[in-house]
């Protein structure tokens, strides 16, 4: 097998004064040697990743046959502190790497050296034979894995186990096997691009490249027959410790069923894989690739994360093979496990981040805003998303731009940051819905299996298509850069069906409704705006005709999480009996009922309440806010909670808005956004008037002398008496005359009463009213039931605000038209309404 072996298969080389190293930083683009002379240079190669796993091990055993080379001394004692010393030193550089058991290994040796022998001679000649000896248990290594494999296997691997997936080949091709292996890119080194489907090209073997978010859709499409990775480190009870993205790996495996296998090395002192330190690597790293930045332009806020391994239970493990037999994990335990843990459970508290997966729209990211503060949460983790890279050049570009803390991952680290109960939530972007289920970009579904199997819920949210020109299409480019190698074929992506019985499954966390979602933002906007503090304010929306969702007792409307929201029926019982409504329940539902409300919201807009203290209604001074909400008026309020429900009633049912005297605002809408807007237009009016007070002048609707009808109990509505009691009033007001002759007021105007389908038309002819007729022939026709315009005629609604909220319909003719005319019309309607009706 030896002609057939990759060059990574011993990566490094003896040459008696030195050695030297393969640099897998170059490959696949050059096939150079680094070579070590002394103990820094060895470091330094191990700390910049120039070699790596067996690689490492090499550099060690012959970094320390360069230290005993230099040992000239016969002091056994001298020789085992320096080796012990060498140890530590590769230990620092790369952490999580077992080079102390590797100096432990030296230490035995030095316990059998002959008398009379010189350490340092007798250790260098023992390193030589040990290393010497390593291929051919390698490879009896790698012909125990081929016997797993079925016949014409896809295999599927992770990163590289220096050439040993080539040997597995070879081994199974001599047993009749036909292997095809997939590789995953593994990013960030890119380790499965550049050196793992390399040398399964170069040693003939098909072989398909995949970006790691893909693992879940190949095997769930049924297009992998076993896994097999190989591993840093390896723990007595059968964990092992590997590249980071071994464990969602594994995880997808069981999920799919297919067989999960590892390459491993005897444990050591290793009790569990929790036990090992998890070596975190400079960010630098993630966000650079061969002289280029992952990170999007202009992005120097951003941070990422890098997670140089994983660790993953042996659960999840088929077979563990070793170099002296196949083990299943109880077997292993068996064999191995001579130690409880000792790992103590931190107590730090952990940072706690939001998974974004997908592409949000541009409406979402203020959604995503108020999640980040109402679950508490440190950053927003945004993985790359490849191949396109939309997470690092659109989301997470995004997220800066509005200045939300954004942490950019690699795909493959997703599982570490779940395994470690870091995410609180993932919110996964769906490009479509359909009976299958649930259809994402590629990674969505291993986003999704990771969330489900660690009890998180996951958010669905519609995704936005992107409209930028990715610099990579495919797994053959990294930022442009080609590092596909030839003869590599490329796997055929699609999007990811995430099928509905994933969400459905139990022990998986609950996905959170749009209403939900929204109950959050517009809560957390609230406080935003001051508009609520502390504990104060509760809002509601209506589900159907029989149920409504409100804020729980006591919930901070600044932090509300799913928990916080409260399913009620019609009578205000919690549909889950564990949950607690707000004390203002009996508030909402009497609005629901009176009102055609959709949502409601309490709040306590501080200049709002300041201004209830002394007034008995609120008149606001500009068009914006006089035709929005009208003049609001404000209702005497002396218990904690609203119990004279009906007169807020009533008022809501004329005007969107009432305000509760020391108490705060009530605001109803089609849905949250609206009545937010109004609550949040309110308390701006009450400011203005505040300034305007200030400055000391006044301001008010203009006030007419009331009109006595001549038996002096009014007038029918709508009757030619009152319409004709109208045009009398209106051709007697001098400011009226003034103003429509100013406006050039010559127009026609049909007044309209819907339920007995009386229509009158009022001509105006150049600010005068000529005539009045029966029929609906105006050049503008308003048209409302009788409630509302007796609303008007009884000074309880202005009419253009009633027409704003469609209690009256403008239903022909413009309103910008009819706005040239406004001054006149106001006068108008303010005289008419001081005309008493039956």
């Amino acid at each position: 097998m030896n002609q057939q072996q990759s060059p990574l298969f011993v990566p490094a080389l003896w040459e008696g004064d030195c050695f030297k190293v393969l640099d897998e930083t170059l490959l696949p683009w050059k096939v150079e040697y680094i070579t070590v002379r002394n103990v820094s240079e060895a470091l330094q190669a191990v700390k910049e990743m120039k070699t790596r796993a067996f690689g490492q091990v090499l550099t060690f055993l012959y970094t320390a046959a360069l230290v005993t080379k230099e040992n000239h001394s016969e002091d056994l004692e001298s020789l085992r502190r320096r080796l012990a010393q060498l140890a530590a030193e590769f230990t620092q550089a790369r952490p999580t790497f077992d080079f102390k058991g590797l100096g432990r290994l030296l230490d035995d040796w030095l316990a059998q050296i002959p008398n009379g022998a010189h350490p340092g001679r007798w250790l260098e000649d023992k390193i030589h034979k040990y290393v010497a000896a390593v291929p051919k248990v390698r490879e009896a290594r790698a012909r125990r894995a081929a016997e797993l494999l079925p016949n014409a296997c896809r295999l599927l691997t992770h990163c590289n186990v220096s050439g040993e997936v080539v040997a597995v080949a070879r081994c199974g091709e001599e047993m009749g096997k036909r292997i095809h292996v997939i590789a995953t890119e593994t990013r960030p080194y890119l380790q499965g691009s550049r050196l793992t489907a390399w040398e399964v090209a170069q040693a003939g073997i098909p072989v398909t490249l995949i970006p790691d978010c893909a693992i879940a859709q190949v095997m769930a499409k049924g297009e992998a027959d076993a896994v097999l990775v190989g591993a840093d480190r390896s723990a007595q009870n059968g964990d092992i410790i590997n590249k980071v993205g071994t464990y969602p790996l594994a995880l997808t495996a069981k999920k799919y069923g297919v067989p999960f296998y590892v390459l491993v090395q005897d444990p050591g002192p290793l009790a569990t894989g929790e036990e090992a330190l998890i070596e975190e690597r400079p960010v630098a790293e993630l966000l650079n690739f061969q002289g280029r930045s992952v990170a999007p332009q202009g992005a120097d806020e951003i941070h990422g994360r890098y997670p140089a391994f994983d660790v993953t239970p042996a659960r999840l493990i088929s077979s563990l093979i070793g170099f002296d037999g196949t083990f299943t994990p109880e077997n292993f335990r068996q064999k191995y496990q001579r130690s409880l843990p000792t790992r103590e459970e931190t107590k730090k508290e952990r940072d706690r981040f939001l998974l974004v997966y997908g592409i949000p729209k541009r409406s979402d990211y203020s959604y995503l805003s108020s999640a980040l503060k109402a679950e508490r949460c440190r950053s927003i983790v945004v993985p790359e998303m490849r191949p396109e890279l939309w997470g690092a050049r659109v989301v997470a570009s995004e997220l800066l731009e509005r200045s939300l803390s954004t942490a950019l991952i690699s795909d493959n680290m997703m599982g570490i940051f779940f395994a470690q109960r870091q995410i609180e939530r993932l919110y996964l972007f769906y490009s479509e819905l359909n009976d299958q289920g649930v259809i994402g970009m590629c990674g969505s579904l291993l986003a999704v299996l990771l969330a489900r199997a660690h009890g998180i819920p996951v958010e669905l949210l519609s995704s936005e298509e992107p409209k930028q020109i990715p610099q990579d299409r495919d797994v053959t480019t990294f930022l442009g850069l080609r590092v596909c190698p030839e003869g590599v074929a490329i796997y055929p992506l699609e999007r990811d069906i995430i099928p509905w019985s994933l969400f459905k499954e139990e022990g998986g966390g609950r996905s959170m409704s749009r209403l939900e979602r929204e109950m959050i933002h517009w809560g957390n906007l609230l406080f935003e705006r001051r508009l609520v503090s502390g504990w104060g304010g509760n809002i509601s929306r209506r589900i159907g005709k029989e149920r409504f969702l409100i804020t729980g007792q006591h919930a901070p409307l600044a932090f509300l999480t799913a928990k916080d929201l409260v399913r009620i029926d019609r009578n205000g019982r919690p549909v889950k009996k564990t949950q607690r409504a707000s004390s203002e329940t009996p508030l909402h539902l009497a609005v629901y009922k009176g009102t055609d409300a959709k949502a409601v919201i309490h709040a306590h807009p501080p200049m709002v309440l300041a201004f209830s203290l002394s007034h008995e209604s609120f008149a606001p001074i500009s068009f914006e806010e006089k035709y929005t909400i009208g003049e609001v008026s404000i209702l005497p309020q002396e218990t904690p909670t609203v119990t004279e429900t009906q007169r807020v009633v009533e008022e809501l049912r004329l005007r969107p808005i009432v305000i509760l005297q020391g108490h705060g605002t009530v605001a109803l809408g089609k849905d949250l956004e609206e009545a937010f807007l109004l609550t949040d237009l309110l308390e701006e009016a009450v400011h203005c008037q505040f300034y305007k007070s200030e400055k000391g002048s006044t301001g008010a609707y203009p006030e007419s002398k009331s009109f006595e009808a001549p038996d002096g109990n009014g007038y029918v509505l709508f009757s030619e008496e009152h319409m004709a009691a109208l045009i009398d009033r209106a051709n007697e007001d001098p400011q009226f005359q003034s103003q429509a002759t100013e406006a050039n007021l010559t127009t026609t105007l049909t007044l309209h009463l819907e339920d007995t389908d009386i229509p009158w038309t009022v001509h105006f002819e150049r600010g005068k009213i000529t005539r009045l007729e029966a029929g609906g022939t105006g050049e503008f026709v308003i048209s409302g039931k009788r409630e509302w315009w007796e609303a008007i005629f009884q000074r309880r609604i202005d009419p253009f605000l009633a027409t704003q909220q469609g209690k009256l319909k403008l239903k022909r003719g413009e309103l910008w038209k009819l706005s040239q005319w406004f001054k006149p019309f106001q006068r108008a309607f303010t005289l008419w309404q001081t005309i008493p009706i039956k």
